[in-house]
């Protein structure tokens, strides 16, 4: 595939967003540019006035509990948490090592809706990206 093909692909996807949530997978060997196609997009949502949040996992993500969830909200202010119910907050708050992690271990389904709730809250002001660079 070209990189127009790409370019023209990403530029499709980025329309279609505002009708409702999209999904859009880059896939393929080990070079042939998917992480190039990947800013690319990232900076063409922003020109077009996404809201990106964006995170490039490693192979050490399984060992670092939610470092990639925690990338894609740490650009965010604490105003985007500001209306979270409690246990939610206190979810957030342990994956952005805001608190200590002592005490029971975090929630999953915790962090999980937390992290819907925000780019609900998020999309309601603008479209939202979230994109994960899989290295």
């Amino acid at each position: 595939m070209s990189r127009e093909t790409e370019s023209r692909m990403v530029g499709d996807f980025l329309a279609s967003l505002p009708s409702g949530p999209a999904a859009l997978v880059v896939e393929g060997e080990a070079g042939i540019g998917k992480t190039t196609v990947w800013l690319a997009a990232l900076e063409r949502a922003e020109g077009v006035g996404y809201r990106v949040l964006s995170a490039r996992a490693t192979p050490a993500e399984p060992v670092l509990a939610y470092s990639s969830l925690a990338a894609l909200l740490a650009p965010l202010d604490d105003s985007a948490f500001a209306e979270l119910p409690q246990p939610q907050r206190l979810a957030i708050d342990r994956v952005l090592m805001r608190v200590s992690a002592d005490g029971p271990v975090t929630d999953q389904r915790a962090v999980g809706a937390a992290f819907a709730s925000v780019v609900e809250r998020l999309a309601a002001h603008s479209p939202v990206l979230v994109a994960i660079d899989d290295l």
